[in-house]
């Protein structure tokens, strides 16, 4: 069952089964890898894994579903006069429209669970940043009789 590998903690990747490759890179680009590694403080491995999760897992899925790549600043000034409730009417109708197909290509179900790991998968590739924060009242408990 599909879901944003993106997401994984370090303990999940590592379970992970694994296999070594090589590839032959322009000098110039892995250069721009490395540096990029270095100020993510991670390791070259590490980041070319990421890079491929997300293509994986999102940047070819999400072509097939129609996405586009579009910048902030571009959304801004498409959104620039609509009020605030207009705006929530513009994005449901789109949920409406797209949002079961999309959590379909991308988890193979649709349910709940599902369109927050597409919406978590989207953030992670878009290099948003956020923090998910889980209300005690929604932690599952155990019922003992």
């Amino acid at each position: 069952m599909p879901v944003c590998p993106l997401s994984r903690s370090e303990n999940a990747v590592s379970r992970v089964s694994s296999e070594n490759i090589s590839f032959r890179l322009h000098k110039d680009l892995l250069d721009q890898l490395r540096q990029e590694a270095e100020e993510k403080r991670i390791s070259l491995n590490t980041l070319a894994s990421q890079i491929v999760d997300s293509y994986v897992n999102f940047t070819s899925r999400a072509s097939k579903t129609g996405a586009i790549p579009v910048s902030r600043l571009a959304l801004e000034v498409l959104l620039e006069g609509y009020s605030e409730d207009q705006i929530k009417a513009i994005a449901e109708r789109i949920v409406n429209m797209t949002g079961e197909d999309s959590t379909l290509m991308f988890q193979g179900r649709y349910d709940f669970e599902a369109l927050l790991q597409s919406f978590e998968c989207w953030l992670k590739a878009a290099d948003f940043p956020y923090d998910i924060r889980v209300p005690q009242t929604c932690i599952d408990r155990d019922i003992v009789s």
